[in-house]
């Protein structure tokens, strides 16, 4: 958070109802309060992500149905501001008549909001990254066409430009009116890769946390890959040791422009 603070994001099972549930953490990790939402009434409810805001606050993205079934698979997307006591501020959908998912959500330098979207209309999918207000109001949406399926990771760099990470590696860059800048995928022959996170420093660099898989579909290490402010990459490296498997969970940049990573592993 703004003030150095933590959010613990999860689930509570409340039958018959799914609710998210939150937690706020002072720096030292001492309980502030701990709250469930359901935040469209009697419905269930699950959100993935979660990005602190301006106001010591926070946003979240997820989805809501009317049951559990349907909320695996005919869910709705939804975005949620919380204050920073915990109460709920706004919940909105977009758009809000479509089975849809918000997955990836980061609040910009400019404290407006950009949100990965994904929905359906007939039978075709649409991916979109929306750029919106404090209040949830709608600046622009842009929609865009990955041959992956999931988008779960957002950031921005010093030229407010948005970079968006899909899987297997693929990214995309944004100016802060939404126009294309460019838009890669990176790729290694001896791994399919599964991209978990992204990460900008000081100097604009990118790094993306990833799983290496190989042809068996083991994953036997932690992948890191560093490019610069144009796409073009600047190293990457699979660490391995005396381990069976292993499965990446997060990293990024430290303050000194090194990398940190954490993970699974697990020893024969």
């Amino acid at each position: 958070t703004k003030d150095s603070g933590y959010f613990v994001l999860g689930w509570l099972l409340s039958n018959p109802f799914y609710k998210i549930a939150l937690t706020r953490l002072d720096k030292y990790g001492n309980l502030l309060w701990s709250n469930n939402y359901l935040p469209v009434g009697d419905t269930v409810a699950s959100s993935y992500y979660i990005a602190s805001t301006y106001d010591n606050g926070v946003i979240l993205t997820g989805e809501f149905a009317q049951n559990s079934q349907m909320l695996n698979n005919n869910p709705i997307g939804i975005v949620i501001k919380l204050d920073s006591a915990g109460n709920q501020v706004w919940a909105k959908s977009y758009p809000s008549l479509s089975t849809s998912s918000t997955w990836g959500v980061k609040e910009l330098s400019d404290s407006s909001i950009a949100i990965n979207l994904m929905y359906t209309i007939g039978n075709s999918t649409i991916q979109a990254l929306q750029k919106i207000d404090r209040n949830g109001n709608i600046i622009w949406t842009k929609k865009f066409n990955f041959f992956i399926n999931s988008i779960c990771d957002i950031d921005e760099n010093s030229n407010k430009d948005i970079i968006i990470r899909g899987q297997a590696l693929h990214l995309k860059m944004f100016d802060k009116n939404g126009n294309d800048v460019w838009e890669k995928q990176y790729s290694n022959s001896s791994y399919y890769f599964n991209g978990w996170e992204i990460d900008v420093n000081k100097a604009d660099a990118i790094v993306l946390i990833s799983d290496p898989f190989d042809s068996s579909g083991s994953c036997d290490g932690l992948y890191a890959l560093k490019i610069d402010v144009n796409g073009n990459v600047q190293f990457s490296n699979k660490y391995s040791g005396a381990w069976n498997s292993s499965q990446t969970y997060a990293g990024g940049f430290t303050k000194d422009c090194g990398i940190v990573m954490n993970g699974r592993l697990i020893y024969s």
